[in-house]
């Protein structure tokens, strides 16, 4: 065994010869001396180099001794979720994420066992579980979870392969119902001016009083998600262009929207105090991942109390991309009002013609 550098390469290499004396090496992928020889110590190189001369090594026999064996699956899901709280994704995806990684290992019995000695049958068992009747959206967030999982351990030369590359949604253990994507319910006219008049004073305590009604037009009138309303910026409005420049949490896209009447007096109502958001309160609860579901819940009790039942923030987005399907908008016009990378996402969002007729003047 023999710890080197290659010329013009700063990272430190490990050779192992096999008994034939063909020379097997590897890239150990620091720079760090100390740390490639903590690789090999704990990594017992001498034991494989041994094993090597009657097995003759091939390369992928070799790079054991850069995994970590001894990681367990629920150590790698909590050490994935520091590093998602570092890298530019939505707190909603983010949160998501963890969350179905978490269920997936405490229900398959996994959170203790090493994650290097997980199987594609073990993750194609909680993607295609038959005994549970979840859409098929919802299998694919749940491999989609997994994914992420073992691409970022790969990265970290946790393990050597990504079994979850091996499993895909079977769409043949599905019904119709399952694989038929639900549409988002819209709002009418009628309904969108009744919330309005009802949003008065509705906020629990640790809201903004009038945050309701601003979200409402907000979420109406530019297609926002609720957490891209609580971070929006003075800076995003244009009242000279008359337009509404906004990069998305989710997906990080960028949208501009031409602002209606209703937003131009609604931002001016809100008076700015010099602060950079227009919601500094609902801003910091949202962005704290111990209180962000809050505002949702607190919205999603505040429809039902006023009797307008199976209904959420979201279909304000809906209403505002079946409105643009009303008026002749392409898909992809949609899509691109919304943020959304492609249509697929877009046609769950639009409703038959008359599902919805807002004015959009």
């Amino acid at each position: 065994m023999k710890l080197f550098k290659k010329e013009n390469d700063s990272n430190y290499w490990v050779s192992v010869t096999s008994e034939s004396g063909q020379v097997h090496t590897i890239n150990l992928n620091t720079t760090d001396q100390r740390e490639a020889e903590e690789m090999l110590k704990q990594a017992r190189v001498e034991t494989l180099e041994e094993m090597g001369q009657k097995l003759k090594l091939t390369n992928e026999v070799v790079s054991l001794i850069v995994t970590d064996r001894n990681t367990t699956c629920s150590q790698a899901v909590e050490d994935l979720d520091k590093w998602l709280t570092t890298v530019a994704l939505s707190m909603r995806t983010h949160t998501n994420t963890v969350m179905i990684l978490r269920k997936w290992l405490k229900d398959s019995g996994l959170k203790d066992q090493p994650i290097g000695s997980i199987t594609e049958a073990d993750i194609n068992g909680y993607v295609n579980d038959t005994k549970v009747t979840i859409k098929r959206g919802t299998r694919a967030l749940r491999l989609a979870a997994i994914r992420k999982l073992f691409s970022w351990c790969l990265t970290k030369r946790i393990i050597l392969s990504d079994p979850s590359r091996l499993v895909c949604v079977n769409h043949r253990l599905l019904s119709h119902a399952q694989l038929e994507p639900r549409h988002k319910n819209t709002f009418t006219d009628a309904e969108i001016e009744y919330m309005l008049g009802k949003s008065g004073g509705a906020e629990p305590a640790y809201l903004t009083p009038g945050f309701f009604r601003a979200a409402i037009i907000l979420g109406r009138d530019l297609a926002l998600r609720l957490g891209d309303i609580c971070n929006l910026e003075w800076a995003s409005f244009d009242t000279a262009k008359c337009v509404a420049v906004v990069w998305t949490s989710k997906g990080g896209s960028r949208v501009e929207i031409p602002l209606t009447k209703r937003v131009i007096d609604t931002l001016l109502a809100l008076k700015s105090s010099g602060e950079r958001y227009l919601f500094p309160n609902e801003h910091s609860i949202i962005n704290d991942v111990n209180r962000r579901a809050g505002i949702s819940v607190a919205f999603g009790r505040f429809l039902k109390s006023i009797g307008l039942e199976g209904y959420s923030f979201h279909s304000l987005r809906a209403t505002y991309a079946t409105t643009m399907a009303n008026a002749g908008a392409s898909l992809a016009d949609i899509a691109k009002a919304l943020g959304h990378a492609g249509t697929d996402v877009t046609k769950v969002y639009v409703r038959n013609p008359d599902a919805a007729k807002v004015d959009m003047r």
